[in-house]
């Protein structure tokens, strides 16, 4: 389960389709408050979920730890290199925005990843996933250029199935 946090908390479920790599989405829903993240944990039998831990970090912390060992709290660090940082102790994820994002993207051109029938939910999630694009970036000063990607509109379910 990916959560994507703010002023509604957007949710995305999936699961492994047998062993393969490949996955299959079986939810997608916009929830008020974290008692009902609660109960979709228990729904749909959540073993690994990862949650924006910002920008409340005091209720992600506190419904990490209503289902720990299960839950861990996603912090974006736009400096590192290589790979997801798992913290299995403090449960926390430390990952690289743009990488993370990429990877994301190409599970979804790449077609291993089902979406449930098409539906108003599913359109609005399609329409999350296209809301933000990469763009090289260059510094002026140095001609550093990195890649970032930038929101044209509400990416939501985006951020919460990355």
């Amino acid at each position: 389960m990916g959560v994507d946090t703010g002023r509604a908390l957007h949710v995305v479920i999936s699961r492994r389709i047998g062993r393969s790599d490949n996955h299959e989405v079986v939810y997608i829903g916009v929830h008020e408050n974290y008692q009902e993240l609660d109960a979709l944990m228990k729904r749909f039998n959540v073993f690994i979920c990862v949650i924006d831990a910002l920008p409340d970090i005091h209720a992600t912390r506190e419904f990490s730890r209503r289902h720990a060992g299960s839950v861990y709290l996603n912090y974006f660090i736009e400096n590192q290199k290589g790979a997801t940082d798992w913290n299995y102790k403090d449960m926390i994820v430390k990952e690289n925005r743009t990488e993370a994002l990429d990877l994301s993207r190409r599970v979804i051109r790449e077609r291993q990843v089902v979406l449930p029938r098409r539906s108003a939910m599913v359109e609005e999630f399609a329409t999350h996933m296209a809301a933000i694009a990469k763009r090289l970036d260059e510094d002026e000063d140095s001609g550093e250029q990195r890649y970032t990607y930038v929101r044209s509109g509400p990416d939501h379910f985006s951020m919460a199935f990355t």
